[in-house]
This record gives C-alpha cells, structure tokens and sequence, in this order.
C-alpha cells in the first residue's frame, strides 16, 4: 500500500479547513442565525428627498434578499437595501462565526425545531405584537 505524502496531507487538509470555515455571503444569506443585529454603513448613502445615511452610521440587518440585505436605521425611520460592499455586515458576521465552534456552527434553525431540549425556558419578545384583539404583547416582555 502507497503512504501520503504527509507535506501534501497538511496543505490539503489547512486548505479544505480554510475554505470551510470562511463565511461567504451566500451562506449568510441563507442562515438567518448567523445575521448580525446591527453594522455600519461604510460610505454615505444618500436617497431622493434628502434622506441620507452617513458614513459610520449603525443600522440594523432586517433581511436578505439575493445580493442584497435590507437595513434599517436604528431609530425605525428609514428602510433601504445594501449591496455587500456598502455595509460591514459580512465582517461582522465573519467575526462572530469565527468565534463559534465546529458544532455551533453546524447549528441551523431547522435543527434547533428538531431539537426541543435546545430551546429556551423563556424568551424576550423584540417587537411589540397583537396577539388577539385587546391582547398586545410588548417588544421586552
């Protein structure tokens, strides 16, 4: 039986563990779980009517669609689409997943479901919300 070079064995294996734990946009796109709250606009952005979001601003990460992620000014007043390279949320998405472990990593949304003794005793509602007419829940409870 032929051995490995061990010289090619650790190139290939320091490359597929390179490329693996790189984050793309893609990946981010379609893992909710992995989306920042909030980053900062990396140049002005400015909109017809004299809106305009400058540059250093902190806005908070809403969606993505396709190339784009949808944001939001901290105060709730102006909604907009960022194309990657407006905004640093894929260097703070990259920062936080480079802090996760092989197996928080492999942690999606769907095996969360899955998984009833991964999910919180209790929770803090972010956004207020009707649950029934004359029953509101309040963003904090």
């Amino acid at each position: 039986m032929k051995s490995l070079n061990p010289k090619l064995l650790a190139i290939g294996l320091m490359t597929g563990t390179a490329v693996a734990q790189d984050l793309t946009w893609t990946e981010l796109a379609g893992r909710p779980e992995l989306w920042p709250a909030q980053c900062t606009v990396k140049a002005a952005i400015n909109f017809e009517g004299g809106v305009s979001i400058p540059a250093g601003a902190t806005v908070e990460v809403v969606d993505f669609k396709g190339n784009e992620a949808d944001m939001k000014t901290t105060d709730g007043k102006t909604y907009f689409a960022a194309e990657p390279d407006d905004t640093d949320v894929l260097d703070v998405a990259r920062a936080a997943y480079d802090r996760l472990t092989p197996k928080q990593r492999a942690l999606t949304y769907p095996l969360i479901v899955q998984q009833k003794d991964l999910w919180p005793y209790r929770v803090t509602i972010t956004q207020t919300f009707t649950l029934a007419p004359g029953k509101v829940v309040s963003a904090g409870d």
